[in-house]
């Protein structure tokens, strides 16, 4: 079985430290998790084969992809053992405020929200409603943004996996395990679930507070996206409370 064709993310294309074979590579990797199964257990002799290629290229070519963190390579105990390859830049068509079209934003960086102008506590705010206009938008299979560079990146595949694994990476400051986070759909679907409701800069914000906060008496302790989502309620009452004790006044807005 070969597929039609293979989707390949702009982000990949325009990565320098990609070969155009790595993004193929992605691209079969991406396919194989679309096919019945709902993931990918294939070798790198079953890919090279796809792809009229050696092996050991295809090796390099995910070893360089697992580095990048555009894959993440776990062993699936429920299939022999089997290694599964799980892309993180994936494709998910969604409706997104008007504003983000004219994000200029800093270092070639696409966020999904504006960062927030107070600097004392991460304002949480309720999920934004969609307009009419958004909804007439939602037949658009991709929004793209201009960025310093002047390429073009899509907007989705940008934010679906890469600030997922952004937002993982901040872990490592209060979890010495961190990296088997990536690998884990739990803590992904956890953060991917913070990431539609509240967006990019606000879900960062909290976490940079994590390792401050573990340390205080009282505080809710939170070291993993799941303890995160289940937790971000407390939270947010405790940096209320602690603001209150410092005689400040700060709006957070929380919505459960």
């Amino acid at each position: 079985m070969l597929p039609d064709f293979i989707q390949i993310p702009s982000i990949l294309i325009g990565d320098k430290d990609l070969n155009p074979l790595d993004g193929i590579v992605y691209g079969i990797v991406y396919w194989y998790s679309k096919l019945k199964l709902q993931k990918c257990l294939a070798t790198n002799k079953q890919i090279a084969l796809i792809l009229h290629a050696h092996h050991l290229t295809v090796s390099r070519s995910i070893q360089k992809l697992i580095e990048k963190r555009y894959l993440v390579s776990r062993i699936d105990r429920e299939n022999g053992n089997k290694r599964e390859l799980i892309p993180t830049v994936t494709y998910k068509p969604r409706s997104i405020d008007p504003i983000l079209k004219d994000i200029d934003p800093i270092d070639s960086e696409i966020y999904t929200s504006i960062q927030n102008d107070e600097n004392s506590l991460p304002q949480i705010g309720t999920p934004n409603k969609n307009t009419e206009e958004e909804d007439s938008n939602k037949k658009k299979t991709l929004t793209k943004v201009n960025v310093k560079n002047s390429e073009e990146i899509d907007f989705h595949e940008k934010t679906t996996g890469q600030q997922i694994n952004l937002l993982l990476d901040l872990f490592k400051n209060i979890n010495p395990s961190y990296e088997k986070l990536f690998a884990n759909k739990g803590q992904r679907t956890a953060l991917e679930k913070l990431l539609t409701k509240y967006g990019y800069e606000k879900i960062k914000n909290v976490i940079s507070l994590l390792p401050e906060t573990n340390e205080k008496p009282y505080a809710p302790n939170i070291t993993t996206p799941v303890q995160l989502e289940a937790k971000l309620g407390n939270l947010v009452v405790f940096l209320r409370q602690e603001q209150n004790k410092k005689g400040g006044v700060v709006r957070v807005q929380y919505s459960s």
